[in-house]
């Protein structure tokens, strides 16, 4: 086979004879259908909806979507690639949204000066239903700007005006 899909087993009748040349009879099944699939499963990862960017606040989220369903006992904080310039003990923590098996949250904690935080899922870490490994992970925005710096306030130049009406 070189392609996914559904593979039937199936005998039709007067195919085969036995030793005293009697034909079969077709044969019946409920269970003779099987699912051939060899697409690895592709993930894009962004931030994740009502993340504030930039935010001077943890966790920060990220969501990932697989375009068919992993095993998501296989997808753990160890499978998170994190980068970008914020610093800290930076750690990720995954969970399943919903129970279908295709959207994670990543929550990413443990940031103590100002930068950016990169996330990304690297090629072959989780698992499809099937047994395929997973793709590297593409975005669109997968990067939250850390800001933890207070602004601070600046004299503005002074008018020589006299005070009162003008």
């Amino acid at each position: 086979m070189t392609g996914s899909g559904t593979v039937t087993a199936s005998l039709d009748a007067s195919v085969v004879t036995d030793l005293a040349g009697n034909a079969n009879t077709a044969s019946t099944s409920t269970d003779n259908t099987v699912m051939y699939d060899i697409t690895a499963p592709m993930v894009t990862i962004n931030q994740a909806s009502g993340q504030a960017d930039p935010t001077n606040a943890g966790p920060i989220n990220f969501t990932a979507v697989f375009s068919q369903p992993i095993d998501p006992a296989t997808f753990t904080a160890t499978d998170v690639s994190l980068g970008g310039t914020a610093t800290g003990t930076l750690a990720a923590a995954v969970t399943e949204v919903g129970s279908d098996g295709t959207t994670f949250n990543i929550a990413v904690s443990g940031l103590t000066a100002n930068g950016t935080v990169i996330v990304s899922i690297p090629a072959g870490g989780m698992q499809d239903l099937a047994g395929n490994f997973n793709t590297a992970s593409t975005s669109t925005d997968n990067t939250v700007t850390y800001d933890i710096t207070d602004p601070v306030v600046v004299p503005g130049p002074y008018t020589n005006r006299p005070m009162g009406r003008s």
